[in-house]
């Protein structure tokens, strides 16, 4: 698999169904194939409590970077963004704008397994969660020159739009 996955259409057509649904926020979830992170995350956005934080509220957009065990994309473009999965599975959350979908939040690794509503709930109203072999990460999400580190210090957050063709 390549070392860039391009969701460019993937993203701007789910950006539109998530406008068109009236969803608050857009879901990118990353995954890798023979990933048992993943495979719990999976198991965790199925369960019914979670669907229910979910309906009518996010538009969900599960892609496959490739197999774990066989050099998976570790970075996706939308546009102009490059955006780093330094782990699977990582979940970007986005807002759509009249700009594009503005970045809210992002989470590393499957939600928690003792309270995993809570962690969506996190996700969705913007903030920003990690399992703890995370806490030393910084992810890169870049466009062109600009580079924007994000990290436990600044809660893996920095402000910026994807660019849609529907904004």
């Amino acid at each position: 698999m390549s070392d860039v996955l391009d969701l460019s259409d993937t993203v701007a057509r789910n950006a539109e169904l998530a406008r068109r649904f009236g969803r608050q926020t857009l879901l990118l979830v990353v995954s890798a194939r023979n990933c048992a992170g993943c495979d719990v995350l999976a198991e965790q956005l199925a369960s019914r409590p979670l669907r229910s934080m979910l309906a009518g509220t996010a538009y969900v957009v599960k892609v496959d970077a490739g197999d774990l065990y066989d050099a998976p994309a570790r970075t996706v473009r939308v546009g102009p963004w490059t955006l780093e999965s330094p782990g699977f599975p990582t979940t970007w959350a986005f807002q759509p704008c009249e700009e594009g979908l503005r970045f809210a939040a992002l989470h590393l690794g499957p939600f928690d397994q003792d309270d995993p509503e809570d962690a969506l709930e996190d996700l969705l109203a913007g903030r920003s969660g990690w399992v703890p072999e995370a806490e030393a990460l910084t992810v890169q999400a870049c466009s062109g020159l600009l580079c924007l580190p994000l990290n436990a210090k600044n809660g893996f957050f920095a402000d910026f739009v994807l660019p849609t063709p529907a904004a």
